[in-house]
């Protein structure tokens, strides 16, 4: 796939889809970069930026990996894995809410550990890059990447190139009246 400049983020949004079968070939530098760089720019709770990025490029790492995540069987291998950390340092497992002792709890950590991992997957796709977002089991992907204390990688990031005859769902959403309402929980939306 090459790089596609995309009229608006719409299209962007519109254009993007999970790849379940990568080809071999490799993500240049310059552009795993890029993808870094955006995902550095994700907001945060209070700008704590509870994350760090791990970029797997080892095939054994990789294989680890995939074969440790949630419907990791449905995906090939990917020429690159990006793990996204939350450091132990900035989240706690807890339900409080907001800020306490300098640490979010588990909503906040996961919520601010997706936003990066959206602005690299939409940065994958402008740069004609395919991804898939994939959980792994906690203590496995731990060991992998030689993790400390509680530090976790609950989301990953395949970044590749598409190979093959690769399956691909149909991509379908639900009609905008069925999901957004307006005032109240069915409320009609007067736009």
């Amino acid at each position: 796939m090459k790089t596609r400049s995309y009229s608006n983020f719409l299209d962007l949004a519109k254009g993007r889809r999970t790849t379940y079968e990568f080809s071999s070939k490799k993500v240049k530098n310059s552009d795993i970069n890029k993808i870094l760089e955006a995902a550095r720019w994700a907001p945060s709770t209070s700008n704590i930026q509870p994350w760090h990025f791990i970029v797997v490029q080892d095939k054994k790492k990789i294989s680890a990996l995939i074969d440790s995540a949630s419907y990791g069987a449905f995906h090939t291998d990917s020429p690159l894995i990006i793990a996204l950390v939350l450091l132990d340092e900035h989240w706690e497992p807890s339900e409080h809410r907001g800020i306490k002792n300098n640490k979010v709890g588990t909503a906040e950590a996961y919520l601010c550990l997706a936003m990066p991992a959206l602005i690299m997957v939409f940065e994958a796709q402008e740069l004609g890059i395919n991804s898939a977002l994939v959980t792994p089991e906690l203590k496995a992907s731990s060991k992998i990447l030689k993790l400390k204390g509680n530090n976790i990688c609950p989301l990953m990031l395949c970044l590749g190139y598409e190979g093959g005859e690769a399956f691909q769902k149909k991509r379908e959403r639900k009609e905008l009246k069925e999901i957004a309402f307006g005032e109240y929980f069915g409320g009609k939306l007067l736009l």
